[in-house]
């Protein structure tokens, strides 16, 4: 029996899970901030959304995998917004995802989203662990 590591398995046929971590960060307003998940792994997937109490704000969020991410050597996300549904590629945004658990994020150079200063981003991470 094969293992593929796109699929969940790994390359060493070790057995391998995800967990599933949540949590929040405030820009830094640089060009590179790590985002600890606080669980050791392989980081294969992230969802970061601006955090807002209002019901009416339109807020972004990006996306991407570990494998996306590579495509750019600025790195790359999905972009989409929630009043437009209009999702798009955007590099320096999610600029690198960790095997130590870490995921990367950008201001794009100009104090911009997911890392402008003192702004709060929730986020969604998906850590490959051993099983």
């Amino acid at each position: 029996m094969g293992s593929n590591p796109q699929q969940g398995g790994s390359s060493t046929g070790i057995p391998t899970a995800c967990v599933c971590v949540t949590g929040e960060y405030t820009g830094d307003g640089t060009t590179d901030q790590g985002i600890d998940t606080g669980v050791s792994g392989q980081v294969k997937y992230v969802m970061v959304i601006q955090k807002t109490a209002s019901s009416s704000a339109d807020i972004q969020f990006y996306e991407t995998t570990d494998t996306m991410v590579d495509d750019n050597v600025s790195g790359i996300a999905v972009r989409g917004g929630a009043s437009t549904f209009n999702k798009q590629t955007q590099v320096n945004t999610i600029i690198a995802m960790g095997a130590d658990g870490i995921f990367h994020v950008d201001d794009n150079g100009s104090d911009n989203v997911p890392n402008k200063n003192g702004e709060v981003y929730n986020y969604v991470a998906f850590v490959e662990v051993s099983a």
